[in-house]
């Protein structure tokens, strides 16, 4: 207001031109465009209008995408993000100075929908600056690109690379006071996501648990590379004239890769790191039971050094299992197995026994399935044993996890792997 600048009762005549430039340069400041929208697809809107192409956004800019819109903007720091459908985004701040980092604050409010960031400048510089809120969460970044769903009542976040931290409520003004050391922290590469729901506080759970279509298991437009979970889908086929070709020489590493999830590393002896320290890029998630995960190495054709028409025996060459009780797991071991391949019919077949250690109770396990055109071994459904696993793409090796119920809340959960 102008009489906040007064001399006495009156506006002094000589500050008088000195306040308006003033005004004007806050004016231009605050309308100054702070980023360019550069793909529009579908329905879209900013500020209520009809969005187009290399229109500019500045801050206080409203973005919404209706059920077939999405929008990429690019920011004056370089930074990205990509809205998916049924997206309501606010820019709520935007300030970016590359001489001094330590004024740099970005802050976005997602209302609902689905939002992928990657990191620019301005956060690289300074990562307290940035924070995105939801209606119920609120997230900062550690250098990132991320993958945030929300409505009203809940937030789920994907990190693809960097970290995030993330905790319930909203942060306003600077971010660096919204965090602690204990609000979770999310890694890329970590096989989880983060969840909030109102009123409560972050939970970490498993990606094997969301639905193949959503869009933190596909990272939106974008290939998120490494992290998503292979599953077969129409014709499971097996090419009845397959290549055949010649194996090359096996240098004994292993192709397949089990890891634990973290909720389950109460253990009273220390096996596999966990999956997060496995899971890297250029693997695929081929199976997953409570306790473990197993990857694989990716591959355009997984069978391709694998015979067709004929029948193969496998070793089992190493194993890692426990008794599960309730959240507790306690050592148990695999004695012997077999493993049979039968490219005639595209099943396969196999047999484990060993011994549990709080009972010192043997165990037997049975049962088989299908081998998908993909490459993976897919248990017989509805069967006592729950078998899941992947032929290896270089053709040397198998593996497989397992869980057989021993008895009420006992069951054996294990992971194997079998060479040629």
């Amino acid at each position: 207001m102008l009489s906040h600048f007064v001399s006495g009762d009156r506006i002094s005549p000589v500050r008088l031109p000195v306040l308006l430039l003033l005004l004007l340069l806050a004016v231009k400041a605050h309308a100054a465009a702070v980023g360019t929208v550069q793909f529009v697809s579908g329905q879209a809107e900013l500020n209520g209008q009809p969005l187009t192409p290399n229109a500019a956004l500045t801050v206080g800019s409203t973005l919404k995408t209706g059920a077939d819109g999405f929008v990429h903007v690019r920011f004056i720091d370089a930074a990205f993000i990509s809205l998916r459908p049924g997206s309501v985004l606010h820019i709520n701040a935007y300030h970016y100075d590359p001489e001094r980092p330590g004024e740099n604050r970005v802050e976005f409010f997602l209302e609902r929908g689905n939002l992928r960031s990657i990191t620019g400048h301005s956060g690289q510089a300074n990562k307290a600056g940035f924070m995105l809120n939801t209606p119920v969460a609120a997230i900062g970044i550690r250098g990132t690109d991320f993958v945030t769903l929300t409505d009203r009542l809940n937030t789920r976040v994907r990190v693809v690379s960097g970290a995030v931290v993330m905790r319930a409520g909203s942060c306003s003004g600077r971010a660096s006071g919204c965090w602690s050391g204990n609000d979770p922290l999310l890694s890329a590469n970590d096989a989880h996501y983060l969840e909030v729901q109102q009123g409560r506080q972050p939970v970490l759970k498993n990606l094997i648990d969301l639905p193949s279509d959503s869009p933190l298991r596909t990272g939106g437009q974008e290939p998120v590379g490494g992290g998503d979970i292979l599953e077969d889908s129409g014709n499971n086929t097996i090419p009845l004239e397959h290549n055949n070709l010649e194996l090359a020489e096996f240098n004994g590493e292993p192709e397949l890769d089990w890891g634990r999830w973290r909720a389950s590393d109460t253990l009273e002896q220390p096996g596999t790191p966990l999956v997060s320290e496995q899971y890297t890029l250029g693997k695929e998630m081929v199976a997953s039971t409570t306790t473990f995960g197993l990857m694989r190495t990716t591959a355009a054709d997984p069978l391709r050094y694998w015979p067709s028409g004929t029948t193969l025996g496998l070793n089992l060459s190493a194993s890692e299992a426990y008794l599960r009780e309730g959240t507790r797991l306690y050592p148990a071991r695999v004695d012997q197995g077999i493993l049979t391949l039968d490219f005639n019919r595209n099943r396969f077949a196999t047999q484990l026994s060993g011994t549990e250690s709080q009972g010192n109770t043997q165990w037997q396990l049975q049962g088989g399935g299908e081998i998908t055109a993909k490459g993976l071994l897919k248990g017989t459904p509805n069967a006592a044993v729950s078998l899941q696993g992947a032929l290896s793409s270089e053709g040397h090796q198998a593996g497989y996890l397992f869980s057989l119920p021993l008895g009420p809340q006992r069951t054996v959960e294990g992971a194997t792997l079998w060479s040629r």
